[in-house]
């Protein structure tokens, strides 16, 4: 019986810490994520011209070593 106790207890418990972070994530998390997108954007865009470069060397290097 106690370990039912506990179980509910728990249930309740997470289910209030989940209810009181949605509040407070409501009351003072929400952005337009503006700033965030754009970092997102400059990160990709810096990712596809390192693969691109990557890419390039990769390609000359093999066919150096396919001519020798």
């Amino acid at each position: 019986m106690a370990t039912v106790a506990v179980i509910v207890g728990a249930a309740i418990v997470n289910a209030i810490a989940f209810t009181v972070g949605n509040a407070l994530y409501d009351k003072f998390g929400r952005t337009d994520g503006s700033e965030e997108r754009s970092r997102h954007d400059k990160a990709v865009e810096n990712l596809q011209k390192a693969t691109t470069a990557w890419n390039q060397y990769a390609w000359k290097l093999s066919t150096l070593l396919i001519t020798r």
